[in-house]
């Protein structure tokens, strides 16, 4: 029986259009209440905040029946070139196309040669989707938060409270910077979660700034340019955090021991 297969990929680079429902949701790990306390963000996290709480699905890339009854699950590339190696030796053998089976201990012993370097198979990152309890690091923490900060000691900002979660009175980006992070944590496209992270802090503005509009949007300007010129290294974080809480969940689901 041939593997199935469904097409998944991320990308830290510019291109594509994946999910715009990515940017939608904000970590409620932080205390910051529920859909009308996220400033900004509007209806798109509330769309999926309450989805984010009960725990969105994994999705399933690729199946392959394997000795002993087993069904593989895969939810990476990786995982399902595994699959397709270990299917076209299989098929040496087999005689019916039905039959054809891989071999489960080969396909462990795949697996854990395909570990992400620095990956705990015991102790994996904390990334959304997979684990209830993930937090995003709000508008504080990262090389591109750092960037916008040094930018803005340089400015004079009416209003500009030093905290760039809550920069001015009245106004939170906290939620937006949670929906960031979520957006990269979850895979999709750096271009697509950055574009709405901008839309988003404009309509924060909006909504929120009243009479220090101008200097929201002022700042909004510059925590758009500082993810786009040094976002990258926060995406590629993401994404080397996401590989490894992956292959660690297909160890665990496909019953691979650890050595």
């Amino acid at each position: 029986m041939e593997a199935s297969t469904r097409s998944h990929a991320f990308a830290c680079t510019e291109g594509g259009d994946d999910g715009k429902r990515a940017i939608a949701v904000a970590g409620k790990g932080r205390g910051q209440g529920d859909c009308a306390g996220l400033d900004g963000a509007g209806g798109l996290l509330c769309e999926v905040s309450e989805a984010q709480s009960v725990m969105e699905p994994i999705e399933v890339v690729g199946t392959a029946p394997a000795t002993g009854g087993l069904l593989i699950l895969c939810y990476s590339p990786a995982c399902m070139g595994i699959v397709t190696a270990e299917q076209a030796m299989a098929r040496v053998d087999a005689v019916l196309e039905d039959e054809i089976e891989i071999d489960k201990d080969r396909f462990c012993k795949n697996l854990r040669r395909a570990r992400p370097r620095g990956c705990s198979y015991h102790s994996p990152p904390s990334v959304p989707r997979l684990d209830p309890g993930w937090v995003g690091n709000g508008c504080g923490d990262g090389s591109w938060r750092t960037r916008a900060a040094e930018f803005l000691l340089g400015l004079i900002v009416d209003g500009y409270t030093g905290d760039l979660n809550n920069p001015l009175p009245g106004v939170s980006f906290f939620g937006v910077c949670q929906a960031h992070d979520y957006c990269y944590g979850i895979g999709a496209d750096r271009g697509r979660c950055d574009r709405e992270f901008v839309e988003s802090l404009g309509d924060t503005c909006q909504r929120s700034a009243g009479s220090y509009l101008s200097s929201c949007l002022l700042l909004a300007g510059a925590y758009g340019s500082a993810v786009e010129r040094y976002g990258r290294s926060a995406c590629d974080a993401a994404q080397s955090q996401r590989a490894c809480a992956l292959w660690a969940l297909e160890m665990r689901v496909n019953q691979c021991p650890a050595n």
